[in-house]
């Protein structure tokens, strides 16, 4: 009895947990994530991948309270790339077109220069409001090298693919704590390590397209996540949802199955032929 009213209050507890923010529960990386990463000297023709928060487009970024809870400023906001000011040099926003994926609460805008970047050059990712009303938060800075890249990642593609639904953790006295943030279903996708000329290992990610249940994958539609992926004791492995990355998955409402197409993307956007599996959600 006693441990079916400690479950019953867990899950009274539900709604508090689901407003608060992931960072303060499950320790997860920034609010925002900019690739290209410092360090390693980024192509010409680079596509920028930012990774925000979904609400990025009506709210600035601030810390989360002692709860976890963020009260940030509205605004009309939207990402700007901008060549950062030097010597000799003048700052100025660089035309781009972006492209946005979804999958669920985490958003990822791939912004695609109109014109290759300049050589040796430092730019900047800034979260702007154009309605003047915030001031701009620099959420990321890169430097370019003096070649393009036009060659894809190698990477031989999914040689099989696994489903987990949602493990609850129990906690003392039979209580089971529901942290919706860090636990969901996911999918795993294993094969063999991808490698690349002007992108480091690390800085691979993979595109994860899903299909819609009425006809073939559609690549020239953005890919609903990227994911970096990582080697573990069972090979190379990118996940979708679970407890490690930052992204959530549910699997479609009414579905028994679907067909995932996986692809590996470099700096500059060149991708590795697409790769699909069928997974079976049970």
């Amino acid at each position: 009895m006693r441990g079916r009213v400690a479950l019953a209050a867990a899950l009274v507890a539900v709604p508090s947990l689901l407003a608060t923010h992931a960072r303060a529960i499950c320790g997860r990386p920034p609010a925002a994530y900019v690739s290209p990463e410092p360090g390693t000297p980024a192509p010409l023709n680079t596509h920028v991948r930012v990774r925000l928060p979904d609400g990025w487009r009506k709210n600035a970024f601030c810390p989360p309270d002692e709860n976890g809870a963020e009260r940030c400023a509205p605004g009309k906001f939207d990402l700007a790339l901008v060549r950062a000011p030097g010597p000799g040099v003048s700052n100025g926003e660089v035309p781009a077109t972006r492209r946005d994926s979804l999958a669920h609460e985490v958003a990822t805008a791939e912004l695609v220069p109109a014109q290759p970047l300049e050589p040796r050059t430092r730019y900047e990712v800034v979260h702007v409001d154009r309605g003047g009303a915030n001031p701009p938060r620099t959420l990321g800075t890169f430097v370019t090298g003096d070649a393009r890249d036009d060659t894809p990642p190698v990477w031989t593609g999914v040689t099989r693919a696994s489903y987990s639904g949602i493990t609850l953790p129990s906690g003392p006295r039979g209580v089971i704590t529901l942290y919706a943030e860090c636990t969901t279903p996911s999918v795993r996708f294993y094969g063999a390590d991808p490698s690349d000329e002007a992108t480091p290992f690390a800085s691979l990610r993979f595109a994860i397209w899903m299909d819609d249940g009425h006809g073939p994958i559609d690549y020239a539609s953005p890919p609903i996540v990227y994911e970096r992926g990582q080697k573990s004791s069972r090979g190379f492995v990118v996940e979708l949802g679970g407890s490690e990355v930052e992204s959530t998955f549910t699997p479609p409402k009414g579905r028994p199955r679907a067909r995932f197409g996986v692809r590996a993307v470099d700096w500059a956007g060149n991708v590795s032929p697409p790769s699909e599996v069928v997974v079976v959600f049970r």
